[in-house]
C-alpha cells in the first residue's frame, strides 16, 4: 500500500479524517468527547491493521473501515466489560447468598 500510490501519506490522512468525522457523528459526539472519539478511532484503525485481510490498495483500507464502525466497536466493548464483570457479579451473588 506503501508504494502504491504518488501521495500515500495524503491519502491515508484523508481517509483517517473521513472516519473520525463518521465516527464523531455516530457517537453524537461534542467537543468535550474528542478524545473519547480519537479512541474510538485508534481502536478501529488498529483493528483494521491487525485483522487477517490483506490491505493492498486505498480501496481496501477503505473497506475494511467500513466494516469497522463504532457500533462494532461499542459491541466489542461491552462483552468486554461484561466479561470482566462476571468475577464480581459471582463473588456479589455469593455474599447475598450467605446473607439471605
Amino acid at each position: 500500500i506503501i508504494f502504491s500510490q504518488d501521495n500515500i501519506f495524503f491519502e491515508l490522512f484523508s481517509i483517517t479524517v473521513q472516519l473520525f468525522n463518521t465516527t464523531w457523528h455516530e457517537m453524537f459526539a461534542k467537543t468535550s468527547d474528542f478524545n473519547k472519539v480519537v479512541d474510538v478511532v485508534k481502536e478501529q484503525l488498529n483493528m483494521v491493521f491487525k485483522g487477517e485481510k490483506k490491505i493492498s490498495s486505498t480501496e481496501d483500507f477503505k473497506a475494511a473501515l467500513k466494516a469497522v464502525p463504532f457500533s462494532k466497536i461499542q459491541e466489542q466493548r461491552l462483552k468486554s466489560l461484561e466479561k470482566d464483570s462476571l468475577p464480581i457479579i459471582v463473588s456479589f451473588q455469593r455474599v447475598l447468598d450467605d446473607f439471605y
